[in-house]
């Protein structure tokens, strides 16, 4: 009887050890730096990454996330845009670590960029100013998503390496398509942020353009930033809740649209734009339009991934009016099979490139 005694009392000692631990950690803990999860981390980390990340106690792995947008493992730590303060305040305490900074943005265009809403270049200053200048002093090697980044950075004196977006979303088919042989109508979309003013505003005009001539299409924006009260009012406008990542990922698989609209208007803000709305296009079933003024133009037209156009709204106005040549088979399946093979080549490359490092 004592013997069993002793066991129930072990037994409840060990489940009452295991219940503190489990107290220790809140569900914020586990879903709350996941909720605030950046782009930047996910498309060149996480999303790669994320069978190595540890998920105590629900699972082990070699990974341990300390951040919304932090990692370490070994000896490495890794940081991706902008952390909280107290937590790269603390990172850059640790000088027996190898600090790994990823950066998709050029910061430097704030002050030279009038065509990025004030409030956001504001922001992009404080960033660079701040932490960005404190980590990028602390890093070992900076990632950076484009040749454009990669050429500042490297110019500053930093080791730099170059990765591109992946995409663990899968990528749609056409069969939303067929409805067009019905009668249904065309959805466009437009799945830049409110920080890309100059460039909102062509879709727009694009757009006016479009209703001018009769076409049956629905326009679809991510929130109503610049959009003026005419085009937020018509029926045929759709405007989208500004959400965070997390969220928008989750949204962005249940959205299908036949043509998204893509300019890249010349700015140094735009010349460091990288492939990834390419992909994330393919993710709703949408035909890309570009701009030919971005990097990735001739790629695109090489690879019939999508339309280039010179930045002439007239001219993005009749390519959308005579589409009919633009949803045959063979061409969407040009497009999404592009997509694909970038995104697999960016996971092998992003994998082998964080495997090294990690020592994994």
């Amino acid at each position: 009887m004592a013997h069993h005694v002793i066991g129930l009392v072990t037994f409840r000692s060990c489940a009452a050890n295991k219940m503190m631990r489990l107290r220790e950690f809140s569900i914020h803990d586990w879903l709350g730096p996941a909720s605030r999860t950046l782009p930047t981390t996910d498309l060149y980390f996480l999303n790669a990454c994320h069978h190595w990340l540890d998920n105590s106690p629900f699972k082990s792995g070699p990974i341990r996330r300390i951040g919304a947008n932090s990692f370490v493992s070994g000896d490495v730590t890794i940081v991706s845009r902008k952390e909280r303060k107290a937590i790269v305040d603390k990172l850059l305490r640790r000088k027996d670590r190898r600090l790994f900074y990823i950066i998709d943005d050029n910061l430097w265009a704030a002050e030279e960029d009038a065509t990025l809403p004030e409030d956001y270049r504001r922001r992009l200053i404080e960033l660079r100013d701040g932490q960005h200048r404190a980590l990028c002093k602390r890093a070992d090697t900076i990632i950076v998503s484009t040749k454009p980044l990669a050429d500042i950075y490297t110019a500053q004196g930093h080791k730099v390496v170059q990765l591109s977006p992946y995409w663990s979303d899968p990528i749609a088919d056409h069969s939303h398509f067929e409805d067009l042989n019905t009668g249904a109508r065309l959805e466009i979309g437009y799945l830049g942020s409110g920080t890309h003013a100059a460039d909102r505003a062509f879709v727009v005009s694009v757009f006016e353009k479009l209703s001018a001539q009769g076409l049956d299409a629905r326009l679809t924006m991510i929130g109503t930033r610049g959009v003026p009260d005419r085009i937020v009012n018509d029926a045929r406008f759709r405007s989208l809740k500004n959400l965070r990542w997390p969220l928008y990922r989750k949204r962005l698989a249940k959205l299908r649209f036949h043509f998204l609209l893509y300019p890249i208007l010349p700015s140094m803000f735009n010349q460091s734009r990288s492939i990834n709305k390419v992909i994330e296009h393919a993710i709703v079933g949408g035909v890309g339009i570009y701009s030919d003024s971005w990097f990735c133009a001739e790629e695109i037209r090489d690879n019939a991934a999508g339309v280039v156009r010179t930045n002439d709204a007239d001219l993005w106005t009749d390519t959308i009016m005579e589409h009919k040549n633009l949803i045959e088979t063979g061409f969407l399946r040009s497009v999404s099979d592009f997509a694909k093979s970038q995104n697999q080549q960016n996971m092998e490359k992003q994998l082998r490139f964080w495997q090294s490092v990690l020592k994994l």
